[in-house]
């Protein structure tokens, strides 16, 4: 039961920071003014979700946390082939981030590194492609369509009333 406790904490974790890197993508620097009100939005939702919608959402939800956990296994895989740890993959994801593609090597990581980096970094967009086509047909499958399940899961990063009907329904 805690175990269950854990992965129902962890999948709002995970909601929560997949929609946080989705507004930071769609974010540009010249769109500063625009903020305050992208942000006024995103804090105000007023969704209603029936215990009926939670209890898709919840089944959805399940399903999709453990097919995750295949893709995660798989993307290690993909790691390991390419000779590269975790550490090093994100050190090297991280500095390309904030330098761009054409930064500087990162301290400690070699040429051979970067090629198996951008090996691994193309097995891995193309395995998250597919999972996010995945994730799409579950939430079809599961009787849902994809932009209330986005409202939904907006709300529940939001409503500590709704996160709460939602833990004890992953119970």
């Amino acid at each position: 039961m805690d175990l269950k406790k854990i992965l129902a904490g962890s999948f709002v974790a995970m909601l929560t920071m997949g929609t946080a890197l989705e507004a930071q993508v769609r974010q540009q620097p010249n769109q500063q003014q625009q903020q305050p009100q992208m942000q006024m939005q995103q804090q105000a939702p007023n969704t209603e979700v029936s215990d009926e919608e939670l209890e898709k959402f919840v089944g959805i939800a399940q399903e999709m946390q453990e097919a995750q956990q295949g893709v995660e296994e798989e993307m290690m895989a993909i790691l390991e082939k390419n000779n590269l740890d975790v550490q090093k993959f994100q050190t090297i994801q991280q500095s390309q981030q904030m330098q761009g593609a054409e930064g500087e090597t990162p301290e400690g990581v070699t040429q051979k590194d970067m090629q198996n980096f951008t090996a691994a970094m193309g097995e891995i967009q193309e395995k998250q492609k597919k999972n996010q086509e995945k994730m799409m047909a579950v939430i079809s499958d599961g009787g849902m369509e994809m932009q209330r399940f986005q409202e939904i899961q907006m709300a529940l990063q939001q409503d500590q009333d709704l996160q709460a009907r939602f833990r004890s329904m992953m119970e």
